[in-house]
């Protein structure tokens, strides 16, 4: 794969003129959403799965849905899809053992040509270990040019949870987190040698998207673009787009979790993991691979103190970012609707704005007030995306309270037809939002 093949051959600088189609419609709030995909190895867990159904449930009666799926689970994908009635349904089969990892929204972002056709833009594969494997997205999406797509490799390090269109005055505006231009510099470095800077960054994502202007929201540091806070990774973690000129931006009061009440809840998630292994018959000669939770209860104490220190700085950063997107929307006229979200929420990737928006339904996620699910489960070095055992989540409390209602409260004043959906994707670091690409 050469570098004019990835659509550098107008240059990596600001200064190409670009003009974007007129009738682009991959805008967040846009569009009816009866046509979407799903990942069925990532979803197949039976309490995210019954997620997904519900979420689809929700769409329009019409909907018309993608199933992306590994060669092997092929027909236990098509055998569960059935047997929570739907039918119509168009199963992606990859030639990979498992899309286990991959999220329905982050591994594509809809788009359009100049001609306002839409495009399937697949991003670079983020864990590829040769240029080749760069493509992998893409091989798996080949199959949606017969339902009439246009499937284009976007040549950048992203998910589509840190991207967002919108439409102003005319021009079609991508909204984009900072992470994208130090993952995407660093990738062009390792594999060709070459670093198109934060503006040949953009360049890519406009030429790509077919976009006029891309916007970066995150931190910067002196002209530099630097990475999003770790428990805020994706913009749609901390924003939402929900009508012309209308957005949503969480706020949250870091220091407002107290530092004991914190360790406190730490070891809380830490005891009742330890014993819900214990009953599965896990020692800690057995302890998971890659669990990060010290086995040893004297290596634990210590280990909590560390991951106290370390989730409340993340905290001040994602509190950071929430107000750097406050206010760079802002300044660009929005009007800017501030949602609270409590440290405890915002810790365990609890996020009221990941949302799904058409043009005539809006679908929030709801979380638990009582929360029984042992956290640290899924939360290993390689475990965020493994969240196959439906650990104490059938004992986990969810209402139409606190957060969960000033939020649909809120939504209910910005939108027509608020939809609530009882969200378990958070113990995999990702909302409704996350889990639905949408292709219409």
């Amino acid at each position: 794969m050469s570098l004019g093949l990835l659509g550098l051959h107008a240059g990596l600088g600001m200064g190409v003129p670009h003009r974007a189609a007129a009738g682009c419609t991959a805008v967040e709030y846009a569009g009816a959403l009866d046509e979407v995909l799903f990942v069925y190895d990532q979803s197949a867990a039976p309490h995210l799965l019954r997620q997904i159904v519900t979420i689809l449930r929700h769409l329009p009666p019409s909907v018309r849905v993608h199933v992306l799926v590994s060669k092997n689970r092929t027909a236990e994908a098509g055998e569960r899809l059935r047997s929570f009635g739907l039918d119509d349904f168009h199963l992606l089969v990859s030639d990979a053992e498992s899309v286990a990892g991959d999220w329905g929204r982050d591994i594509l972002q809809l788009g359009c040509d100049e001609d306002g056709r839409r495009l399937v833009c697949v991003p670079w594969n983020k864990s590829a270990d040769s240029r080749d494997d760069l493509l992998r997205g893409v091989r798996h999406f080949k199959a949606l040019e017969q339902d009439g797509f246009q499937v284009r490799l976007l040549p950048v390090a992203a998910e589509g949870g840190n991207l967002m269109v919108d439409r102003v005055d005319g021009r079609s505006v991508l909204f984009a987190g900072t992470t994208i231009v130090v993952e995407t510099r660093a990738m062009y470095r390792a594999y060709y040698g070459t670093d198109p800077g934060p503006d040949g960054v953009a360049a890519i994502l406009r030429d790509g998207l077919n976009v006029d202007e891309v916007v970066w929201l995150g931190p910067q540091a002196g002209g530099e673009a630097l990475r999003q806070a770790a428990l805020l990774f994706h913009i749609d973690m901390g924003c939402t787009l929900v009508a012309p000129g209308t957005t949503v931006v969480a706020r949250c009061a870091a220091e407002s979790l107290d530092e004991s009440r914190h360790r406190a809840i730490l070891a809380r998630e830490a005891e009742r993991t330890a014993e819900a292994l214990a009953g599965r018959g896990v020692t800690p000669d057995t302890w998971p691979e890659g669990l990060d939770l010290p086995p040893d209860k004297t290596e634990r104490e210590a280990f909590l103190d560390a991951r106290t220190h370390w989730e409340r700085a993340a905290l001040r950063d994602a509190a950071r970012d929430m107000e750097l997107i406050a206010a760079e929307l802002e300044g660009r006229g929005y009007e800017v609707h501030r949602l609270q979200a409590s440290p405890e929420r915002v810790r365990r990737f609890q996020s009221h704005t990941n949302v799904i928006t058409g043009s005539d339904r809006l679908i929030m996620p709801l979380f638990p007030h009582r929360e029984r699910v042992h956290g640290w489960v899924v939360q290993g070095t390689r475990g965020r995306d493994s969240v196959d055992l439906d650990l104490g989540l059938a004992d986990s409390e969810f209402e139409l309270g606190g957060e969960n209602l000033a939020a649909y409260e809120l939504y209910r004043r910005l939108h027509a037809n608020v939809r609530t959906v009882r969200d378990y994707f958070y113990l995999a670091g990702g909302n409704v939002h996350c889990v639905i690409g949408r292709l219409s």
